[in-house]
């Protein structure tokens, strides 16, 4: 669990993850489990509406945010099977990355999707809206750019240049991160 402590986000986006990773999150499996909902309750997924809501089910294996995780390795220029397993999912780091200051934009990329659902899960459950996998996709791109370019780990790279090419902007500039 120490690597989250160390992830250059927010306090706020680091607890998420801490809680996603200790299966604490007010996920409907976990609030059913601890007796604060009824097993009567429609517990599936608010995106694809077919499986349990659950912390593995709503990051990591659900077929609306499955090719998001995809597409954020494909940045790194890894193809890969993902784990369901959220420290294995954290912990998985594309197998080209060299440099530590390639891996420590990976979990700042991690954190921000991660982020990114929870906020979209919690539209749909709250307010009832759809999931939109392109807005997602979308504000995984900003949200990823704003924390690399705050944290000082990317550089020199505009808005625009990342919108077209995330992964040339993540490692053409491993020398200087």
């Amino acid at each position: 669990f120490s690597q989250v402590w160390k992830v250059k986000v927010t306090p706020k986006v680091t607890f998420l993850i801490w809680r996603i990773i200790c299966n604490t999150l007010p996920t409907l499996e976990n609030l059913i489990r601890r007796r604060v909902l009824p097993e009567s309750v429609d517990s599936s997924c608010p995106f694809w509406h077919l499986n349990l809501e659950s912390v593995s089910h709503i990051f990591f294996s659900c077929h609306e945010v499955y090719g998001i995780w995809k597409e954020c390795f494909y940045w790194f220029g890894t193809h890969t099977v993902l784990p369901n397993d959220p420290t294995l999912h954290f912990n998985q780091i594309p197998y080209s990355l060299a440099f530590e200051v390639e891996k420590q934009r990976w979990k700042v990329v991690w954190c921000a999707n991660t982020w990114c659902i929870w906020r979209y899960r919690n539209n749909c459950v709250f307010n009832g809206n759809a999931l939109d996998k392109e807005k997602l996709k979308e504000d995984t791109l900003f949200t990823s750019w704003s924390w690399l370019i705050s944290s000082q780990l990317l550089v020199d790279y505009s808005f625009n240049q990342w919108v077209v090419n995330p992964g040339a902007c993540l490692s053409s500039s491993c020398a200087r991160g």
